[in-house]
């Protein structure tokens, strides 16, 4: 799988703690995209699916979320990682923009197995910083696992701020335009995935 970035320990991509890996490459490109530097295919690096099922093993994550980019584009990889993930009691989030009628029937089978999707195009149109989970009101969240117990499932922006080895902040979720100028006065330009939004 090609991947920009994988990182453990994060409580914004779905229940309990997760290692979250954004793929590399989109073929969907949606207008406003804040991922929009994983949009190239030649970028970021390959990782198989057993090095991010032994990353979340190893930081006893419950689960593993895979975004993008568009993790679909790269089903047959996807698909492996589904796979992986319940053969050693992980659950996994998947992220996509495609549409459930766009489908082909390796999607599809993604779709289908995965434990939580999130699905549908970002439409900066309907964007809001009040999802779960979501960037635009259009997205739908389907459950093909049952609910945990207890889970807050409110409508909510969620940020993650993270102080690196190296000094610099990393800010993930969906920071509000507020929130990114206010970091930006403190500790200066923000470096991030996305090109125009600084944030991952």
């Amino acid at each position: 799988m090609r991947v920009s970035l994988v990182l453990p320990n994060s409580s914004i991509y779905g229940p309990g703690l997760r290692t979250v890996v954004w793929t590399q490459g989109c073929s969907i490109r949606c207008p406003g995209c804040w991922n929009d530097a994983l949009w190239d295919f030649k970028g970021g690096y390959k990782l198989d699916a057993e090095e991010i099922v032994e990353e979340a093993i190893t930081n006893g994550n419950l689960g593993i979320t895979i975004l993008g980019g568009e993790p679909l584009d790269q089903v047959e990889s996807v698909k492996e990682l589904i796979n992986l993930s319940h053969e050693n009691d992980l659950n996994l989030m998947l992220y996509t923009g495609y549409e459930e009628e766009e489908l082909n029937e390796k999607q599809r089978y993604c779709i289908d197995n995965a434990d939580i999707v999130v699905i549908g195009r970002y439409v900066d149109g309907l964007r809001s910083e009040e999802l779960l989970w979501r960037g635009s009101t259009n997205q739908r969240i389907i459950w093909n696992m049952d609910i945990p117990e207890g889970i807050d499932l409110s409508e909510r922006r969620q940020v993650e701020v993270r102080l690196e080895n190296n000094g610099n902040f990393r800010i993930l979720g969906y920071p509000s335009d507020s929130m990114i100028m206010n970091y930006t006065k403190r500790f200066g330009k923000l470096k991030g995935i996305s090109k125009e939004r600084g944030k991952i």
